[in-house]
């Protein structure tokens, strides 16, 4: 059987940042001028676990991902997990086994692979490495962005980014204590994408059916309360409903400060109230 004709470009593309922008469109407008599909491989996993055998948490979910390259207009995204098997691959056996005839590979401007390849050579296919996306004196990377979102630097992260961050869960019941306080807030589970955020309490803007809410989000362990499990909780100025259970976007705008182990219920409320109204202030400014 005939193999396909493709446009390809291969990587992680953790966080789809601007640098990978970059790549994609490269990617996408080709294929159009070619008439042929534009195809992203991307791993599941981060690959350097693999080869150096560490655990890092991923920026965003395979969905995620996923969602975000065909919304860039890529015509096929094929996600594989790296492997050790993957990993002794030459550059041949590994096009070999994603069995697509590439017409060009676009890479991005540090990419490489192959079993002891430092250099890519593939004969006929054309290859066209992309030059780094540099903002303020900067390479725009994975790593770059991943040291944003532990450091608590959100506004920057979604400056790399070229879009907001942005948590899509299902609100589930918590345990009603920013009730207690005066601050009824709605509550949705972490995962490793949202451990990797710093602690601590952000501005934040919440998609609900449509509609738009300013807010303000605790990510963490509620240190005065003694929680261990990270949780993430949103409180919704003006708004007055019961919405458990429903789809929420929840986007992260600005960090204002980390978490704090309060003495008492009065001091927490009273900060709360301070945070709330700097977030208020912030979100009249609004978001550049």
């Amino acid at each position: 059987m005939k193999k396909e004709k493709v446009v390809l470009t291969i990587g992680t593309f953790d966080g789809v940042h601007l640098g990978h922008k970059k790549v994609i469109d490269e990617l996408v407008n080709i294929a159009k001028v070619k008439k042929i599909k534009s195809v992203v491989v991307t791993f599941d996993n981060i690959p350097k676990d693999v080869i150096l055998n560490t655990k890092t948490n991923r920026i965003i979910s395979s969905e995620k991902k996923k969602k975000i390259l065909y919304n860039m207009g890529v015509d096929v995204v094929k996600s594989i997990r790296f492997t050790k098997k993957i990993q002794k691959m030459t550059q041949e056996e590994f096009l070999n086994f994603l069995d697509y005839s590439i017409d060009t590979l676009i890479v991005g401007h540090d990419f490489h692979f192959g079993k002891n390849q430092f250099s890519i050579n593939l004969g006929e296919i054309n290859i066209i490495r992309i030059t780094p996306f540099i903002y303020k004196n900067k390479i725009v990377s994975s790593s770059l962005l991943r040291d944003c979102l532990i450091n608590g630097y959100i506004d920057k992260a979604n400056k790399y980014m070229g879009r907001v961050y942005e948590i899509e869960k299902r609100i589930v019941h918590g345990e009603k204590i920013g009730r207690t306080l005066g601050y009824p807030t709605f509550n949705i589970d972490s995962d490793e994408h949202i451990e990797l955020l710093k602690k601590g309490v952000y501005i934040s803007r919440v998609n609900l059916n449509g509609n738009i809410y300013d807010s303000i989000t605790n990510i963490g362990n509620s240190p005065t309360f003694d929680r261990r499990k990270v949780s993430v909780e949103t409180f919704i100025f003006d708004f007055d409903g019961d919405i458990y259970g429903e789809q929420v976007c929840l986007n992260l705008l600005f960090f204002i400060r980390e978490e704090i182990r309060f003495e008492s219920k009065e001091e927490l409320v009273n900060q709360v109230r301070k945070d709330i109204e700097v977030a208020k202030n912030r979100h009249l400014k609004g978001f550049v």
